[in-house]
C-alpha cells in the first residue's frame, strides 16, 4: 500500500483517474476525450454523462488507451516530459 501512495504521488495529473484520484488502472478513454480506470466508469446500463465534461459517452466508442497505460507504467507522463 506505500508503493501505491507513493507512486500515485509522484504523478502528474494527467496520470491519475479523476474519479477514484489514483494512478490510471486498464486505462479507458471516452468519446469525449478524458481517460479513467475502466472499472471507475460504468457503462453497464447505457450511456452515462463523462465525470468531468458531462458529455454523453457511448459504450461502444470507449477504447482501451495502450498509450496512457504505458505512460502511467514507466511514469513518464506529459509533466514529466516538460510538456
Amino acid at each position: 500500500m506505500d508503493y501505491e501512495i507513493a507512486f500515485k504521488e509522484g504523478l502528474p495529473y494527467d496520470c491519475t483517474c479523476p474519479v477514484c484520484d489514483q494512478a490510471l488502472r486498464a486505462p479507458i478513454i471516452t468519446n469525449c476525450g478524458h481517460n479513467f480506470c475502466k472499472q471507475c466508469l460504468n457503462t453497464d446500463n447505457g450511456p452515462v454523462s463523462c465525470p468531468v465534461c458531462q458529455a454523453e459517452i457511448v459504450p461502444g466508442l470507449i477504447k482501451p488507451d495502450k498509450n496512457k497505460h504505458r505512460q502511467v507504467d514507466g511514469n513518464n507522463c506529459s509533466e514529466n516530459q516538460g510538456l
